[in-house]
């Protein structure tokens, strides 16, 4: 079967080739699994961070508004304490001019 040490030389090698080349395939399978699974993290990630972006959105839009409101609150505010202030006022006028000794 085996004429000459180049034989076996040949078949040495032919075997090295083939475990190399499962190997190969062994390697390449993990490295593409890893790849894959990364790509699904980074997509996960890229959906956080957009669902996050699409919260501080409206959170933004809701505080916008508020502060419409509050802006007009405010002001209904101040015209109340003033017509409070006139109340007091005219009361203690009218307390000055009935209380004469």
């Amino acid at each position: 079967m085996f004429d000459t040490s180049k034989d076996v030389l040949n078949l040495i090698i032919a075997a090295c080739v083939a475990v190399f080349t499962f190997f190969l395939c062994y390697l390449l399978y993990y490295i593409i699994s890893m790849l894959k699974q990364a790509n699904k993290t980074v997509t996960e990630i890229r959906q956080r961070i957009e669902s996050f972006d699409a919260l501080l959105e409206s959170v933004k839009e809701k505080l916008t508004h508020s502060s419409n409101y509050l802006a007009l609150l405010v002001k209904s505010i101040v015209s109340l304490m003033d017509f409070v202030k006139e109340r007091k006022e005219k009361k203690s006028a009218k307390s000055k001019k009935t209380y004469t000794p």
